[in-house]
């Protein structure tokens, strides 16, 4: 009976890693292989000068995307915060999220031995939406199975690699854009919070805070903060996101403190990552105005979990359970 069970777990395993390659494979035919003669064309020069494709970015800001992926990559690790060239005859202040540019810049730097060629960045940028879409299978296939189980997960993968749509559009080759970062390091942060939440409440409800349990709700906290942070450098209204996980810790400390349960890990998953966020936020503080609306959204995720965890333990045994949802009110 157990090889029985083994067998039947192994077909399960093996099915389900045939089901995510193909499903990568589906969107990369999608993303990369149909796109690809409009984006690369043969009927001129590349950028450099030397002969060979033009690359044709899909989109208006892609263009200007790689204006200062490009020039980040010859100068790295300094960006650009004003560009003289823009808004004549006194320039403009870049108010682009940095980390696309980043990962273009350094990619490029990185393939091309510390001398990149313009050809070679503008590769890099045409190619980088595609192979980010196309790992977004990876971790809408965990929050699916987080919340369900691997099945779903599975299905939820396939849909995601040929959803038509706004994704699929932004996720081509050619779309050089920031678009296709938020949407994945949301899905990434967000599969951390609710890692680190689950094995939070469980060690609360069940087999109590032993130095395992806090080595991963610390560790799954460490992670969402650090996806968190590459969310919020990834495009300027980020703080929208945070806003969407107050009321997640609203809604959630209101459902334990109902059930009788200890929200305090709540405090310890929010505090953790919005500071490991912040840390990554702050070297921004001093060029961009956005970053400082982010920052204010982390406090107050911060905030908003401790002092609901407090409310939550002086309520508890004095009052009825339903004076919490009442005092949120």
């Amino acid at each position: 009976m157990s090889n029985g069970n083994e067998r039947d777990k192994r077909v399960r395993m093996f099915g389900c890693w045939a089901g995510l390659i193909l499903a990568i494979g589906v969107s990369l035919y999608l993303r990369a292989y149909l796109p690809y003669h409009e984006v690369f064309s043969e009927d001129g020069a590349s950028g450099d000068g030397a002969s060979g494709d033009a690359v044709r970015f899909q989109g208006n800001d892609a263009w200007y995307h790689m204006r200062v992926a490009e020039n980040f990559a010859q100068h790295i690790p300094h960006r650009l915060h004003h560009d003289p060239y823009a808004m004549f005859p006194d320039g403009q202040t870049i108010s682009l999220a940095p980390m696309f540019d980043w990962i273009v810049g350094l990619g490029a730097w990185a393939l091309g031995y510390g001398a990149p060629s313009e050809r070679l960045v503008e590769t890099v940028g045409a190619w980088l939406p595609a192979m980010m879409g196309s790992i977004m299978i990876a971790p809408v296939f965990l929050l699916g199975s987080l919340l369900y189980n691997r099945r779903v997960g599975l299905v939820a993968a396939c849909l995601i690699a040929v959803l038509p749509g706004q994704f699929l559009r932004r996720s081509l080759l050619g779309f050089a854009d920031h678009h296709v970062l938020e949407a994945f390091f949301s899905a990434c942060a967000m599969l951390a919070w609710m890692a680190a939440a689950d094995a939070g409440a469980k060690a609360g409800r069940v087999s109590g805070w032993s130095r395992e349990n806090w080595r991963r709700v610390l560790g799954y906290s460490l992670m969402g903060g650090v996806l968190l942070g590459c969310y919020l450098l990834s495009w300027v209204g980020g703080v929208f996101l945070l806003f969407a996980m107050c009321g997640w810790v609203v809604a959630q400390a209101t459902l334990d403190h109902l059930r009788g349960c200890a929200a305090g890990y709540l405090a310890v998953v929010c505090g953790v990552a919005s500071i490991v966020a912040g840390v990554l936020i702050a070297p921004q503080l001093g060029s961009a105005h956005w970053a400082r609306y982010q920052i204010v959204g982390l406090i107050a995720c911060v905030s908003a979990s401790i002092i609901l965890t407090l409310l939550s333990w002086r309520l508890r045994p004095r009052t009825h359970r339903l004076w919490f949802p009442l005092v949120m009110l």
